[in-house]
């Protein structure tokens, strides 16, 4: 007898169809600035469209030093400016948008401050990290899981010296993953990056020395680092984005890309693919009633009489 092949069928997350879209970008850095002719683009694209319209924030501290140009999309005129402006500024003139910048860095406060400002319930919040520390990341997570900043989503990406990821998630708390595809033909939840990849959250123990660099353009400069790395992420980000505010929905939640083999892999919205993700059961993802706890035990028989 042959056996069978069973595939399960992606599951999508969708948006609703006339709810603005708020894109908070944190780190405009080498993955940031390059993913931000995409962003600004999506934008355009709604507007000239007559679709919901796509809202952008721009939020980073740091001032673009002569380093960057080498490996981030800045120009040689730009060192010295704050990097959020200095973009918010280009594409706002290319393509006739208002890009806001706020020239600090991420920290919870700040995050949840801008989704109460920002977004009201019928809108949908996406912050878009493209940070290399644990700190800015913290940040996103604490915002996402506040409900009254109504942030959406997460949608974080990540790189090494040739590789990178990027995950769409909703949540940071793995309870409220359970259910997420028992409606069968839709899904309501994904995991954020932070029940993925724990660790992302957590400061490393130590750092290099200084002299030798700790940050992605120092890696960039020493040959630590592949130069087209954070180009090659930013496109995965650009095409999220694009499926949220244009077609409104996703069938993958999880793509890393590899310079080395020049390929790419997406993790499919299934049962199996998120379980495999986060450790969870299949069945608790497709689990249609509350989580039951199994009853006490009761305490031993009938008591036996004392001895004489």
């Amino acid at each position: 007898m042959t056996p069978s092949l069973t595939i399960e069928a992606p599951i999508p997350f969708t948006l609703p169809s006339t709810y603005a879209i708020t894109v908070c970008v944190v780190g405009c850095g080498g993955t940031g600035g390059y993913a931000m002719p995409h962003i600004a683009q999506i934008a355009y694209h709604c507007r000239e469209l007559g679709l919901p319209p796509v809202r952008i924030i721009l939020v980073d501290g740091d001032e673009v030093e002569r380093r960057n140009v080498l490996r981030q999309n800045f120009l040689p005129g730009d060192v010295g400016r704050n990097k959020a402006r200095v973009l918010a500024h280009r594409f706002s003139a290319g393509f006739g948008l208002t890009i806001e910048a706020i020239p600090e860095m991420a920290t919870p406060e700040l995050l949840v401050h801008l989704g109460q400002r920002q977004i009201t319930r019928e809108e949908i919040g996406i912050l878009v990290g493209c940070v290399d520390n644990a700190t800015a990341r913290r940040a996103m997570a604490t915002a996402l899981a506040n409900r009254d900043a109504h942030w959406t989503l997460w949608l974080d990406a990540g790189n090494d010296v040739e590789t990178g990821q990027v995950v769409v998630g909703t949540t940071t708390d793995a309870k409220k993953l359970r259910g997420a595809l028992a409606l069968g033909g839709l899904c309501t939840s994904l995991p954020a990056v932070s029940l993925i990849y724990p660790d992302i959250l957590t400061d490393p123990a130590k750092k290099r020395p200084a002299a030798t660099g700790d940050d992605c353009a120092a890696a960039v400069e020493d040959n630590r680092q592949a130069l087209m790395i954070n180009k090659d992420v930013a496109i995965v980000v650009g095409q999220y984005l694009y499926e949220l505010a244009v077609d409104r929905r996703l069938t993958t939640f999880w793509t890393s890309t590899s310079l080395h083999t020049h390929s790419r892999s997406a993790r499919p919205i299934t049962a199996s693919a998120l379980a495999s993700a986060t450790g969870l059961a299949p069945e608790t993802l497709t689990a249609t009633g509350p989580e039951t706890k199994p009853a006490p035990k009761k305490q031993g028989g009938r008591k036996k009489k004392a001895a004489a």
